[in-house]
């Protein structure tokens, strides 16, 4: 993957889940002239953000802001709870301090489990310490 920023390029896996969706897409096109998967959008200047906002709204699903950073931070929550910090960031491509300023919060799942008789002993009763 390219590196706008810094202007380099870093290794990332490609995820289960992502790659079953580009087989289906590179099948459903064999045959045609174009190598690439996604053959639309290869350049910097393409605003992916409005094509991506009207999907969205075409699906009857409700528009949230900043689109891309929430995926993005949808993403860094799932790697970090799967993998070492470390490994996640450099997927990333940003350091754990970043990660953890700006992409790394609690989320639905984590409260879902957090409600999950046995969860949590914070309402324990300690037990009193005896004399000797």
């Amino acid at each position: 993957m390219r590196d706008r920023k810094r202007k380099t390029t870093r290794v990332i896996p490609l995820f289960p889940e992502l790659r079953e969706e580009l087989d289906k897409q590179f099948f459903a096109t064999q045959g045609s002239d174009c190598p690439y998967v996604i053959a639309n959008h290869r350049f910097d200047s393409n605003n992916l953000r409005t094509g991506f906002s009207r999907i969205i709204f075409h699906a009857g699903l409700p528009q949230w802001e900043r689109i891309f950073h929430n995926l993005r931070g949808s993403r860094s929550c799932e790697l970090f709870s799967e993998q070492p910090a470390h490994v996640a960031s450099a997927w990333m491509g940003q350091s754990e301090k970043v990660a953890n300023a700006h992409y790394l919060h609690p989320t639905d799942d984590d409260y879902r489990r957090a409600l999950e008789p046995g969860a949590s002993r914070l309402h324990e009763t300690k037990p009193e310490p005896t004399a000797i």
